[in-house]
């Protein structure tokens, strides 16, 4: 493709782009998902200083609710509240089974390697993470700020990808050269 062709239609484009308006429902969308993120973190700070402070009741509950349970009984009473307890506590033992078998993978054979390969890629899943979306309250946003910020990455790219392909094309251009002497070469033979 032309160089020219190609910068003419890449002004096209940004003249495109910086005409595009955003819709209104686009507007309300925006403003809405950022106030319910706003919304959101407040609650979370929130919720974590309450559970802050339950924790630090509960780890003088829980010895207390160990030895009422020892005694015989089933809860604690007062005049508003029953606390039971749903599940009771225990213990297990956990193997390291990621440490067991890398100390294993060390010491074996290259042939038993490749099997323990075989193993571990037929049980590796995929796991997908989805994007997280941020948002910031910033009073000085518009829509003029947004399409300019969008047209100068744009503009950015697209200047990328013309240094590309002007290199790209001074070295096909070269190689042709060096194909039609050669060529030249080979035909006064």
């Amino acid at each position: 493709m032309n160089n020219t062709i190609l910068k003419a239609r890449l002004r096209e484009s940004i003249l495109a782009l910086s005409e595009m308006e955003v819709p209104s429902d686009m507007n309300d969308l925006v403003e809405k998902f950022a106030t319910l993120s706003d919304q959101i973190d407040a609650m979370k700070a929130k919720l974590k200083e309450m559970e802050t402070e339950y924790k630090k009741y509960s780890d003088v509950l829980k010895p207390l609710m160990s030895e009422v349970s020892e005694v015989g009984d089933v809860a604690l009473r007062t005049e508003k509240f029953l606390i039971t307890i749903k599940k009771k506590g225990y213990e297990y033992d956990r193997a390291g089974y990621q440490e067991a078998f890398q100390t294993l993978y060390s010491k074996v054979n290259p042939a038993i390697k490749r099997i323990a390969d075989d193993i571990l890629k037929a049980n590796t899943t995929l796991v997908k993470v989805a994007p997280k979306l941020g948002v910031q309250k910033n009073d000085n946003i518009t829509e003029i700020n947004i399409m300019n910020t969008l047209k100068d990455k744009f503009i950015y790219y697209i200047n990328k990808l013309t240094l590309r392909l002007d290199k790209n094309s001074k070295i096909i251009d070269s190689a042709i050269d060096e194909f039609k002497q050669a060529m030249s070469k080979r035909s006064k033979k």
